[in-house]
């Protein structure tokens, strides 16, 4: 739980969306509730994501790619993440939990409200590797991008962009799931 003192004010809501129905608003709702209740200002990607725009001009892949850069921006700008249950089967999630865990952002389970534990060192210039990734037309990774931290921040994120993503070794797509 958040200590009043401890400077942090604002926290982004993580978990996934496609495939579930009503794209999972209801319980993104439910959760942007419980955070306030806890004291925080919330930022709710069901309120703010242009997938949920009418805008005809773009395709669905032009507004999921934009809706996931607009994403990743509000966890950059936060202080905090809230992790819904189930975040790991999402693509997106697992950019935006990658990048905050980079960015040096507590992560938090959004139903306890208890602290996740760290899954790597805060990674300096990490926004700008992934404004490099957002620009780019495909991301090419060393066959253990696994390893590191910010790698999977790079590859979730070109994932959810909808980038191919190629092995530096063999040139061949990989395929993340």
């Amino acid at each position: 739980m958040r200590n009043p003192s401890d400077g942090l004010t604002s926290i982004y809501i993580s978990g996934p969306m496609t495939g579930y129905p009503k794209a999972n608003y209801p319980a993104f709702f439910a959760a942007e509730q419980r955070w306030r209740e806890r004291g925080w200002v919330v930022v709710n990607p069901a309120r703010i994501n242009p997938q949920n725009s009418t805008n005809s001009a773009m395709t669905h892949e032009e507004a999921r790619s934009a809706g996931i850069w607009v994403d990743l921006k509000g966890v950059h700008e936060t202080d905090a993440l809230a992790v819904m249950a189930d975040w790991h089967k999402s693509i997106g999630a697992r950019a935006e939990v990658y990048t905050a865990y980079c960015l040096g952002h507590p992560v938090f389970h959004d139903e306890t409200g208890e602290p996740m534990a760290p899954e790597g060192d805060v990674v300096d210039g990490i926004w700008a590797e992934l404004e490099a990734v957002h620009a780019a037309r495909s991301l090419v990774v060393p066959c253990d991008w696994e390893q590191s931290i910010a790698m999977r921040a790079k590859v979730y994120t070109a994932r959810a962009l909808g980038l191919p993503i190629l092995d530096r070794e063999t040139g061949e797509t990989i395929i993340i799931e």
